[in-house]
C-alpha cells in the first residue's frame, strides 16, 4: 500500500512541476523547500498519530522490534533509578 501512496505522490508532484513549468532538476530553493516538507512530514505523522489516536496493546506488535527493545531498556533503567 505504501508503494501506491509513494507512486501517487510522485505523480502529483510531477504534475505540479509540469503545471508550474518548473525545471527538472528543480532550482535550489524549490528543492530545499521540498526536502524541508519531507522532513517535517516525517516527524509530524508520528506526533499526530500519538496525539489523536490511542495505541492499543494489539497495535504494539506492529512496532519495530528495535523500538520495543529501547522501550524495555528505558523501563528497566527507570525502575533501577527508583528502586
Amino acid at each position: 500500500m505504501s508503494y501506491l501512496i509513494s507512486l501517487a505522490a510522485g505523480l502529483v508532484v510531477g504534475l505540479l512541476y509540469w503545471l508550474f513549468k518548473v525545471q527538472s532538476p528543480a532550482p535550489p530553493l524549490i528543492a530545499l523547500t521540498g526536502l524541508l516538507g519531507m522532513v517535517v512530514g516525517e516527524h509530524a505523522i508520528p506526533i499526530v498519530k500519538a496525539h489523536y489516536f490511542s495505541v492499543s496493546a494489539a497495535s504494539e506488535t506492529s512496532v519495530h522490534p528495535v523500538h520495543l527493545m529501547a522501550r524495555e531498556k528505558f523501563k528497566k533503567e527507570a525502575s533501577r533509578r527508583q528502586g
